[in-house]
């Protein structure tokens, strides 16, 4: 087949296409894949000798100011709906327009399209073409279900939950509706007032692109939707720098410390890495920073601190105790793999829900927000972490049993299927 995927997104989100579109491609298929990052990362790399077509959009016009602003937000409002508004008006409506015109060539020229779920322009074209479309989330908590707690409320069981997720899904059609009848007025498709649940229903398949051992017992989702298990790429095998092996083995594991794509827009940089580092040192640990801003100006000055750039997470994290992060999916199910605890500090959007998963899942203490860390409170977070033989029994367990998925061959047949 001539398979067109569009993704959207920090690294996080696109890491999950670019290991699909490289399974797929093994697998025989043509793969023309576009992406539209609001981080800049380089996916060179990880689509090295993998054959598939890759592009991207042009660069978001994006300045630091608004990169405050955003962080700001997530620190200080914890209402996900805000987040999302602010992320619909400055890293998505600048490229709509590019979006639409690669939806409508891909659909032109493919066979299935396949998208981030907030793609939109995508499901316009296909729809109005006929074209088979496939939608790739890492994140449960994206699909509304009465079994998966809405992103920043409270679990108030599966009556009231069901309650809030029709609710939050009309906030979300009223941000959506102008969009996305604006687009759909230039294919002659009729406008529409539930866009949400349309955008929701217009695939013919949704795939969950992460491990059943993360996932409530029983889940229920309505429509074609489907767990497929952790989407990563394949990566060979990486040397770790000298510098950060000599550290490894002179002395015992330490804490990893990675804030994924929230450092991108981390508004207090210095004041982060010096929190971190100062928490894990009063917890007893030694720790490995990982920050790749070239306007860090604090520099650890203590032989138990690590500074590093960007590292290969699954050779690095079997030689730790546990891992600091911001509960992104992908760093989420990286850590849980690798059989360690985690400390979470979350930001907002799905974090708040993989970081209160994570403590559910026994792996993790309870998750701080960022907008409230504190050096003391961290500090005990990370002292739980460490020294808990259940936590680590019980990250084990899920790593076994996530060692038995195959993410990418599971979605590769459903595709395959459709």
């Amino acid at each position: 087949m001539k398979i067109g995927i569009i993704a959207w997104g920090s690294e996080g989100d696109i890491r999950p296409f670019i290991a699909l579109a490289t399974g797929l491609s093994k697998r025989g298929h043509d793969v023309d894949m576009v992406a539209a990052s609001i981080d800049y990362r380089d996916f060179t790399e990880m689509l090295e000798g993998s054959g598939v077509k890759f592009s991207e959009t042009t660069p978001i016009p994006v300045n630091r100011d608004v990169l405050e602003k955003m962080s700001r937000m997530a620190i200080q409002d914890r209402n996900p709906m805000n987040h999302f508004k602010f992320l619909l008006e400055n890293f998505f409506d600048p490229i709509e327009d590019e979006l639409f015109e690669e939806s409508k060539r891909l659909c032109r020229e493919c066979d299935i399209v396949m998208k981030h779920l907030l793609v939109y322009p995508l499901a316009v074209v296909a729809e109005s073409t006929g074209t088979p479309l496939v939608d790739i989330t890492p994140t449960a908590a994206a699909v509304p279900s009465p079994d998966i707690q809405l992103v920043g409320m409270p679990w108030t069981g599966r009556f009231l939950n069901s309650l809030m997720w029709k609710a939050a899904s009309k906030v979300m059609s009223r941000m959506l509706r102008e969009r996305v009848n604006s687009l759909r007025a230039r294919v002659g498709s009729a406008p529409m007032r539930d866009v949400h649940r349309w955008l929701l229903d217009v695939s013919d398949l949704t795939l969950i692109g992460c491990s059943s051992a993360l996932l409530p017992e029983g889940i229920k989702w309505k429509g074609n939707v489907h767990v497929c298990g952790s989407l990563d790429p394949e990566i060979g095998r990486r040397e770790l720098s000298p510098e950060l092996s000599e550290f490894l083995s002179s002395g015992p594991p330490p804490v990893y410390v990675s804030f994924g794509s929230m450092l991108y827009f981390e508004p207090e940089v210095d004041w982060l890495m010096e929190t971190a580092a100062n928490a894990i040192l009063d917890a007893g640990q030694r720790c490995i920073l990982q920050c790749d801003r070239d306007d860090l100006n604090w520099t650890p000055r203590d032989r138990n601190i690590l500074l590093v750039g960007k590292t290969p997470h699954r050779e690095v994290f079997q030689h730790c105790r546990a891992v600091l992060h911001h509960g992104g999916a992908g760093t989420t199910q990286a850590v849980v793999a690798s059989g360690l605890p985690s400390v979470v500090v979350m930001y907002g959007m799905d974090q708040l829900y993989w970081g209160p998963r994570l403590s559910e899942l026994g792996v993790a203490p309870k998750s701080l927000l960022r907008r409230k860390l504190k050096r003391s409170r961290l500090s005990a977070a990370i002292t739980k972490a460490c020294g808990s033989l259940l936590m680590r029994d019980r990250a084990g367990e899920l790593a076994s049993i996530m060692k038995t998925e195959d993410g990418v061959c599971t979605a590769a047949e459903l595709i395959e299927n459709v």
